[in-house]
């Protein structure tokens, strides 16, 4: 028999909503979107302080279960991945699947549904933090560029499953371009190791640099220091 633990279903328990609920900000009358949305126990809340929550969950049993409870405006039984999208948001509150580092997936795909001026919280994968992988770097530049933060949970926030987790908060911007001027977009591959070593360049080091570039002394500009002292007198 599959069971939800096998579906990558982790219930979020009562304490760690309410730390996602005070982190969104929420006040009357805000619309928020909750992806993957399981039984409802975040939805449930949001409604709860006077927010107005659309719910997608892909198991038509829960998503009737949501629908049930009546505190939902909307209750789309889909994959997100199919949902058409649409900027209406101003939160998106989420705890998405972890298996396979699906939460990053979710979390890029939920930022497209937030209006300027709003704001993603969701939980993600305690791994997150420390991973070395090209995407996982990408994503912690997509949080540092819009000034978002990570937040360390309980290690006993899911007790059920004992997995390190965190709280990913992320602003979503538009700046208005100045006239006349074309905005450059960066690219994921932007961010790779050959810049920030041609970065490195522009720091004194008195030690190799990962490039093999001359050591840096602030004197003789990559030159290796002859040990005399060059002080004009």
């Amino acid at each position: 028999m599959i069971t939800d633990v096998d579906r990558g279903f982790f219930p979020t328990p009562e304490p760690t909503v309410e730390r996602l609920l005070d982190l969104a900000e929420l006040e009357p009358g805000c619309e928020v979107l909750e992806p993957s949305a399981g039984r409802g126990a975040i939805a449930e809340a949001v409604a709860a302080r006077g927010a107005v929550v659309d719910c997608v969950e892909l198991d038509t049993a829960r998503a009737e279960h949501i629908r049930a409870g009546g505190y939902a405006r909307q209750v789309t039984n889909a994959d997100f991945f199919s949902v058409q999208v649409e900027r209406r948001y101003q939160r998106v509150i989420m705890n998405p699947p972890f298996a396979g580092r699906q939460d990053i997936r979710h979390v890029e795909r939920a930022l497209r549904f937030i209006r300027p001026g709003g704001l993603l919280v969701a939980i993600m994968y305690g791994s997150l933090t420390y991973r070395g992988d090209s995407r996982t770097k990408d994503f912690h530049a997509r949080i540092w560029e819009a000034r978002g933060s990570l937040w360390e949970l309980p290690a006993d926030a899911f007790p059920a499953v004992g997995v390190a987790t965190v709280i990913a908060v992320i602003p979503v911007r538009d700046v208005t371009p100045p006239r006349g001027m074309r905005q450059i977009t960066l690219r994921p591959e932007d961010f790779t190791a050959r810049p920030r070593a041609v970065q490195q360049d522009l720091f004194l080091t008195d030690e190799p640099t990962a490039h093999r570039a001359a050591t840096l002394d602030g004197l003789g500009y990559g030159a290796p220091h002859d040990g005399r002292d060059h002080t004009e007198r």
